[in-house]
């Protein structure tokens, strides 16, 4: 910013800067304080987006669950129970799907080989994106997130199907 120093002497030229600097560093500081505001906000965002899938997922299972248990109890009254029919199911460590371990397709979990990486706007680094707050370079400033991706395929949905397939990890 230049300041206009026609008619001034130096000292109030000198204190218009000191001022200009000042609100510079006001800024600075406010700046500095939204961008925290802005990453708590982003990770409670991470977080409801976790639970909402954890939710469907969950749905999705007591569904299964709720159809399964149907089928059995019909068949039971029918007099055609399979010895199948009641089989536990286990999930899965990797895509977390439920599955019984009788039955599984050799490409019915998809899933990503490395974890899911986060980028910092601020610094510009790549961080693995787990519950840790990491720290920019700058002091005191924690890193806010602007994109995420998977770097063994380079999708940038946090939410992304995996990339690989193969059987369900018990």
């Amino acid at each position: 910013m230049l300041v206009q120093t026609d008619g001034m002497s130096e000292k109030e030229a000198i204190s218009v800067i000191q001022k200009h600097e000042q609100t510079i560093q006001e800024l600075q500081t406010m700046l500095g304080i939204l961008q925290k505001r802005l990453y708590v906000q982003q990770e409670r965002s991470n977080q409801m987006e976790e639970q909402l899938e954890r939710s469907k997922r969950q749905l999705f299972y007591e569904r299964s669950a709720r159809s399964k248990a149907e089928r059995a109890l019909r068949a039971e009254r029918n007099g055609t129970q399979s010895p199948h029919s009641l089989v536990a199911e286990i999930e899965c460590k990797r895509c977390k799907l439920m599955f019984s371990s009788d039955n599984q397709d050799e490409d019915a979990c998809r899933y990503h080989v490395s974890p899911l990486e986060r980028h910092c706007g601020e610094c510009g680094r790549w961080s693995i994106a787990n519950s840790e707050v990491v720290f920019c370079q700058k002091p005191n400033i924690p890193c806010w997130y602007d994109s995420y991706r998977w770097p063994c395929c380079g999708m940038t949905d946090r939410n992304a199907i995996g990339c690989k397939s193969g059987k369900h990890s018990t």
